[in-house]
């Protein structure tokens, strides 16, 4: 079987692993800590801005970035639902809301509005690459 259904298929089956790897990164690899929370918005912008530890806010914001780009580029794939930004965008935020709920009610990592926008956008970027290369020729079908 080749075309939509074998590119759902796939993207369907890929989504496990991603997400294990994803709460690898977020929740599972991290030590149990006290609950902590950063609400400020654009913190980790206005570090970088004023100079404080430049490297280390980048690669925070590079990280998250980077770590939703597969999402976006697998729930269009998967899901013929998902073929808008605005769902796929709402799903990606969900995702991370998720994530950084979590992170707070276990203590294991930081809870920041920050990572809830890095990782939006780069869902939205994998989105943008995918649409792109592929889902206009699909969305059709």
């Amino acid at each position: 079987m080749t075309g939509p259904r074998a590119l759902a298929r796939t993207a369907r089956i890929l989504l496990l692993p991603y997400a294990y790897i994803v709460l690898r990164l977020t929740l599972l690899g991290r030590p149990v800590e006290q609950r902590r929370h950063a609400f400020r918005p654009f913190f980790e912008i206005t570090q970088i801005l004023e100079g404080n530890m430049r490297r280390f806010y980048a690669g925070q914001i590079l990280g998250n970035l980077l770590m939703l780009v597969p999402l976006g580029i697998l729930l269009p794939c998967a899901f013929s639902c998902m073929r808008r930004l605005p769902r796929t965008a709402a799903a990606a935020m969900l995702v991370s809301c998720s994530i950084e709920a979590a992170q707070y009610l276990t203590g294991r990592g930081l809870c920041e509005t920050d990572d809830v926008l890095h990782n939006t956008l780069g869902a939205c970027a994998g989105y943008v690459l995918i649409w792109l290369l592929l889902l206009r020729h699909l969305r059709d079908h």
